[in-house]
């Protein structure tokens, strides 16, 4: 961070705050489970704001499909590209079907 002594700006922790909005939605992630889809655990927040602390994910040992793509010193074959396309229309599937739509999706966040 670029404050003093390390902590966070007051527009930084506005900007981050939960909305009950937010929190709803947060909830309902908490409750998906399909293997295609990261489980989301929950978060821990502080205060009347509602800052997040702690968000509590599935870790994926290999990374996205970006770091995955950084660090392959081979090409990918297309056997791997097709199972990567079906895992990935199965958990957008799963999420459609939760009435979820992700709206965000790059290989940076799959």
């Amino acid at each position: 961070g670029g404050g003093g002594g390390g902590g966070e700006s007051e527009r930084a922790r506005k900007r981050v705050s939960l909305t009950a909005e937010v929190r709803e939605l947060l909830g309902r992630y908490a409750l998906l489970r399909h293997h295609n889809v990261a489980f989301f655990g929950g978060v821990a927040v502080e205060g009347k704001a509602q800052v997040p602390r702690i968000v509590l994910s599935e870790y994926a040992p290999k990374g996205s499909l970006e770091d995955v793509l950084a660090v392959s010193t081979r090409r990918l074959d297309a056997g791997f590209r097709h199972g990567m396309c079906v895992d990935l229309a199965a958990g957008l599937t799963y999420l459609h079907e939760q009435g979820i739509v992700h709206g965000r999706l790059s290989s940076a966040n799959c």
